[in-house]
């Protein structure tokens, strides 16, 4: 429904179809809620980045319809507080900057996406974070951002390339998270 890239986070994933009948859907009071205690948790300390960047990815699935815009904003705030913020762990970090770039995306905006995804990859590669615990779920979001973006491309290699990503992804995850079906059906 609001057709956004794979954002990480510790919660997107499917429901088994016996509960899929009693999910309650959106919720716009308790999002309002939520968006609320997000704005409280930046007022009592600006310097965190993790309350920004999910007040970020809120305005990404806002009730009334996404709000890249703002959402990249709060997003890029978020990305320079990181810089600074000693809580926040390097997969924590990287996760922030894959969800910068899915709204990036959803702008239209795809060269900043690439480019940010790219950023994503390198740290990736070093090493110093590809062995950490949770490096996977980035890995798969990466795979699934990118293949997006080269699907969009009027240039057929391109589009391969992104057949090549999803068929890999595909391979990765598994049918338990949220994106698997979407990058199944495309």
């Amino acid at each position: 429904r609001f057709d956004v890239g794979q954002i990480v986070v510790g919660g997107f994933y499917r429901r088994p179809k016996s509960l899929e009948g009693k999910v309650r859907g959106i919720n716009e009071e308790l999002w309002w809620d939520a968006v609320g205690a997000l704005r409280e948790a930046i007022r009592l300390n600006p310097n965190l980045s993790l309350p920004k960047a999910n007040l970020g990815i809120a305005y990404l699935f806002r009730p009334a319809g996404k709000d890249p815009g703002k959402a990249a904003q709060l997003l890029e705030e978020a990305s320079q507080l990181a810089d600074k913020d000693p809580s926040l762990d390097p997969i924590s970090r990287l996760a922030e900057d894959i969800n910068l770039a899915v709204a990036y995306a959803a702008q239209g905006n795809s060269a900043k996406a690439m480019s940010t995804l790219s950023l994503v990859e390198a740290s990736l590669k070093t090493g110093t974070t590809s062995s950490l615990r949770g490096a996977g779920p980035v890995s798969n979001a990466l795979a699934y951002n990118r293949a997006l973006l080269l699907a969009q491309s009027p240039d057929g290699q391109r589009q391969r390339l992104a057949i090549g990503e999803l068929e890999d992804y595909l391979r990765q995850p598994g049918p338990s998270q949220a994106w698997w079906q979407l990058a199944y059906q495309r």
